[in-house]
């Protein structure tokens, strides 16, 4: 599966897992995750959201709806960046992903959507 960004986006993929990234109107980028982030494909997610970070975007979107598994350094990459950013980020999720962020009592530190376009609606 790829996923189609930008020209001259950020492109990172490895070991089954691809991040790419596209700007969107309004100065919100969104970091799109494919694949399972483990602990061998963890530094490509934070690669990814670094590179986002640094085009200073007004909204970050970290949209992981085409993930298939997501393991603990997924989940603290995810708060690593949050700490990080000094813009609001949106994180999209599945029902799994979203279950695994209530089960460690992440889901109130993130501002978790279900979907990009809510997550591309939210003011």
């Amino acid at each position: 599966m790829s996923v189609v960004s930008e020209p001259g986006a950020p492109r990172r993929e490895v070991g089954g897992l691809l991040v790419t990234g596209s700007a969107l109107p309004g100065g919100v980028f969104v970091v799109r995750v494919v694949g399972e982030v483990d602990t061998a494909t963890a530094a490509t997610l934070v690669t990814g959201i670094d590179d986002a970070l640094d085009r200073k975007p007004a909204v970050l979107v970290v949209d992981l709806s085409e993930v298939a598994f997501f393991g603990s350094v997924g989940i603290s990459a995810l708060i690593e960046a949050d700490r990080r950013t000094k813009c609001p980020m949106r994180v999209v999720v599945t029902p799994a992903i979203r279950r695994i962020l209530g089960i460690v009592g992440f889901d109130a530190l993130l501002d978790l959507y279900d979907t990009l376009d809510e997550a591309n609606a939210a003011a």
